[in-house]
């Protein structure tokens, strides 16, 4: 009697895509469906909620809604006027163009008009506290070090930064009518 032919996975994974169980078991990774966003299809994946201190607090509830709004807010302007970090290069990626090089020229300087704006909320040494917010969402900064320019040890440096985060996102919010 013959044996029987093992299926071959039809999944096209390379390796290192996937969490290994030892990251599974140490980390927090969530199940989610995630949304791919040009071809709005759906796909079940890995999310790391404890990857960067804004996905640590955005999963466990301690921002709201509308702090999480101006954080997007600012992660848009960053993005528009070109001051976004990237990773990796964009080869073979489609490029976001318009048709009339006007509107995009006028989105930038918008942007930029915006992110100046936020900024000038918090004018001399309240500044420090909007570099710490742009540091830690806008670089990935962790939250200890990030605090620690203020002086404190590791975890009253992590709840100083929320702290401060919050802060700058309420003081923005407030000034900008956001949720209203």
């Amino acid at each position: 009697m013959a044996k029987p032919r093992k299926r071959k996975s039809r999944r096209n994974v390379q390796p290192g895509e996937l969490p290994t169980p030892e990251q599974l078991a140490r980390g927090s990774y969530e199940r989610k469906f995630i949304t791919h966003a040009e071809s709005n299809t759906k796909a079940m994946g890995h999310v790391n909620t404890g990857g960067t201190p804004l996905a640590r607090w955005e999963s466990g509830g301690k921002l709201d809604s509308t702090q999480l709004a101006v954080i997007l807010s600012c992660l848009e302007c960053w993005r528009l006027a070109g001051l976004s970090q990237s990773v990796t290069a964009l080869y073979g990626e489609r490029v976001g163009t318009t048709s009339d090089a006007g509107e995009n020229a006028n989105a930038v300087k918008h942007a930029k008009d915006t992110l100046t704006r936020y900024r000038d909320y918090f004018p001399g040494r309240t500044k420090e506290y909007f570099d710490i917010f742009e540091n830690i969402i806008r670089h990935n900064m962790p939250a200890g070090v990030a605090g620690a320019v203020e002086g404190f040890d590791k975890k009253a440096a992590t709840t100083r930064s929320l702290t401060i985060v919050r802060m700058v996102c309420d003081t923005i919010a407030s000034r900008e009518r956001f949720g209203y």
